[in-house]
């Protein structure tokens, strides 16, 4: 899925985190983007690729260290 976000929305993000937990038998997966830059544009069209693919997505804001 990034390979693919990478090629519809591009601009700057890295993967900062992911993982695969599970859950009352049922596989988690999660994974941490930082998207850089002040685009609120870019991360708009970042988290719309997203929720088209059915991800639920939270936004934490501004996270130190997250260049």
């Amino acid at each position: 899925m990034l390979s693919d976000l990478a090629v519809a929305v591009p601009g700057p993000f890295r993967l900062v985190h992911g993982g695969i937990d599970h859950v009352q038998q049922q596989p988690v997966g999660t994974l941490f983007l930082a998207v850089s830059g002040n685009d609120a544009r870019h991360l708009t069209e970042v988290i719309a690729f997203l929720k088209a693919r059915d991800a639920r997505v939270e936004v934490l804001g501004h996270v130190a260290g997250s260049v």
